[in-house]
């Protein structure tokens, strides 16, 4: 699993998770499941951190908020255990 840390407070954010993306597409690693995280959340207003969770599909974290610490290992784990699933799967199933 991959964690993509992103800077909300970074006015060239977008740019900067684009310029990622595209790097790891060129390495071959956007197949492995990434946890895309905002992070600097309290540098921004909650309406944006909002609304930029849900287009990027990621999680708020703040260093300074420890409540914030909760939905990002519930993420985390929900990924783990999706990863658990699949290898369990491909190493206990013969092939055909």
């Amino acid at each position: 699993m991959l964690v993509h840390v992103i800077d909300v407070s970074n006015p060239r954010f977008a740019d900067q998770v684009s310029v990622v993306e595209k790097q790891l597409r060129e390495l071959e690693l956007d197949r492995i499941p990434c946890l895309k995280v905002l992070n600097k959340i309290d540098l921004v207003q909650m309406d944006f951190v909002e609304k930029i969770c849900r287009e990027y599909q990621a999680v708020a974290l703040s260093a300074l908020h420890a409540e914030t610490f909760g939905p990002f290992f519930e993420a985390a784990q929900k990924i783990i255990g999706a990863l658990e699933s699949l290898e369990y799967y491909e190493n206990h199933f013969a092939d055909d």
